[in-house]
């Protein structure tokens, strides 16, 4: 299972960076972002080059069984860790519903699934 979440999560890694460095570049409006003046196309560029490589990296680890826990672990942590910032966010009234809605959900889907399939894989693990 933990491949397949993975794979999932990296190809959605590459579709932020494609929308982060691409959309914003070329000025395409953002939902919840009006204003995308050089420092905002800046800072989304930065934050889709990390997104591209976090998908490649696990994409590549998807396919590669000696680094599913470590990588799982990671995507554990930035799954629980971008739900709860953007949870933080949205209760001191710091951005708005449509601005947190994604990461929020994003978040927790993955946390959750990360969370599911490191425990089966322990489990596969402790049997063998």
């Amino acid at each position: 299972m933990i491949k397949n979440v993975l794979l999932v999560n990296g190809i959605a890694d590459l579709l932020v960076a494609i929308v982060l460095i691409f959309f914003t570049y070329f000025g395409f409006p953002i939902p919840g972002y009006s204003n995308l003046d050089l420092v905002t196309i800046f800072v989304a560029g930065g934050w889709g080059i990390a997104a591209l490589t976090l998908g490649i990296t696990r994409i590549w680890a998807s396919q590669m069984e000696e680094f599913y826990i470590i990588v799982g672990v990671c995507g554990l942590i930035e799954g629980f860790s971008l739900a709860v910032f953007s949870f933080i966010y949205l209760a001191i009234d710091r951005i708005s519903y449509l601005q947190a809605i994604l990461p929020l959900g994003i978040g927790v889907i993955f946390g959750i699934a990360y969370l599911v399939s490191l425990i089966l894989l322990v489990r596969k693990n402790k049997k063998n």
